[in-house]
């Protein structure tokens, strides 16, 4: 269980390396969205997913991830983690669907402390 001092950046790639071990064990299909309202961040991130069960390439995944962006920010006030979460997942959304556990904790080694790295890290290898 996460503690209050981790971040929603934390949190994001906790989910993240979640997604990506599955997709390396069980592929792309394995992976149950969750339907949380609330939250931007994983409506974002389910969005992103979504689009690729879908079989969208990743040229329209991309133009659909920023325009997606762009609406949330004109439509509700996000503060500036979880503008930067959002594009962190449209960032890693291709190594995501790739199982590309060495990107995503290259990408996390910027975003979160090594507590967290080790623990996203320990996951992938399980």
């Amino acid at each position: 269980m996460l503690n209050k001092k981790e971040s929603i950046l934390d949190k994001l790639f906790l989910k993240i390396g979640e997604i990506v071990y599955i997709v390396k064990t069980k592929g792309i299909s394995a992976i149950e969205i969750e339907n949380n309202r609330d939250d931007i961040v994983n409506q974002y991130l389910n969005k992103s997913i979504g689009l690729i069960k879908e079989g969208i390439t990743f040229d329209v995944i991309d133009v659909e991830l920023e325009y997606k962006i762009k609406k949330m920010c004109i439509r509700k006030n996000i503060d500036d983690i979880s503008l930067k979460a959002l594009h962190i997942i449209k960032l890693t959304i291709y190594p995501i669907a790739n199982g590309d556990c060495d990107k995503i904790l290259c990408i996390a080694n910027n975003y979160v402390d090594s507590y967290i790295l080790n623990k996203i890290s320990l996951d992938l290898e399980a």
